[in-house]
């Protein structure tokens, strides 16, 4: 708006001293008018010259102003443009660092499940153990009394032939007599064994947490502890002060205490308050 009166004003001037020429020029002679023509296009061009130069200033202003006004797009669009890089690199890494998270959940879930498919393979594995071992005992000491009872009838059958012959002595009583003397030292050395694995079991028995005496019709389940062997995937090893020690291979773990001794104490929970 102000160059427009600025124009405006400039125009204004140059009809004023037009108007002003013409009368001067009404009132002068030939020479004066030529000299005053000749003042007259120098001071028009002096007009034109200073007129181009306000122009060539107003299109440099506004060529200024253009280009102002293109860096300023600029800037914004290049602002515009770091903005949305830095706002996808921000997403980038919250999406990794989501799928780090899901991949550890994912991780821990496969441990979790793996690490409950071993523990329910070796309780399965115990489980059987101790059945087999329950039967191996069972089978044991059925074939002890077995034993025990045939001997005892061979006694009888040998006092009873003695006590019908007891006033002959034939070289087949003497061969006898050899017999039961070797059959009453076997059987010594047979309490003196039934003795000693009878404290072990019985300290076996208090280690389980039983009674020795009030639970001595279930010292059977100390017996098949005492004897049980290692469940599969378990080794026995000694440490450096001789010490015993287990160790499980499938799950890298080692432990001081047979690897059946909670099962067998569960079982004995089981049936002491069944």
């Amino acid at each position: 708006a102000a160059a427009v009166i600025e124009r405006q004003a400039r125009q204004l001037r140059r009809d004023r001293d037009a108007l002003t020429k013409d009368a001067l020029r009404a009132t002068l002679s030939v020479e004066q008018q030529d000299e005053h023509k000749v003042k007259e296009w120098e001071a028009k061009k002096e007009e034109e010259v200073r007129t181009e130069i306000a122009r060539l200033r107003e299109h440099e202003t506004l060529h200024l102003h253009q280009t102002k006004e293109k860096m300023l797009v600029d800037v914004r669009e290049q602002i515009v443009k770091t903005e949305r890089d830095k706002i996808r690199t921000e997403l980038l890494v919250e999406e990794k660092q989501a799928l780090a998270v899901e991949r550890l959940k994912l991780r821990q879930r496969i441990i979790k499940e793996e690490t409950a498919s071993v523990r329910k393979r070796l309780e399965q594995e115990e489980e059987e153990s101790v059945n087999i071992m329950r039967e191996q005992i069972r089978d044991e000491i059925r074939n002890r009394v077995t034993r025990e009872e045939e001997e005892r009838m061979e006694e009888e059958a040998e006092e009873d032939a003695l006590k019908k012959n007891k006033y002959v002595k034939t070289h087949k009583e003497k061969q006898h007599d050899a017999r039961m003397t070797q059959v009453q030292a076997a059987k010594k050395r047979q309490q003196s064994l039934d003795s000693q694995r009878k404290m072990e079991v019985e300290e076996y028995a208090q280690y389980l947490g039983m009674d020795p005496v009030a639970d001595e019709h279930l010292l059977w389940i100390a017996e098949m502890a005492l004897t049980a062997p290692l469940p599969v995937g378990w080794s026995e090893h000694q440490d450096s002060a001789g010490n015993v020690f287990f160790f499980n291979k499938a799950t890298g773990s080692s432990t001081y205490e047979h690897p059946l001794d909670g099962s067998f104490k569960s079982y004995y929970s089981k049936i002491k308050s069944a």
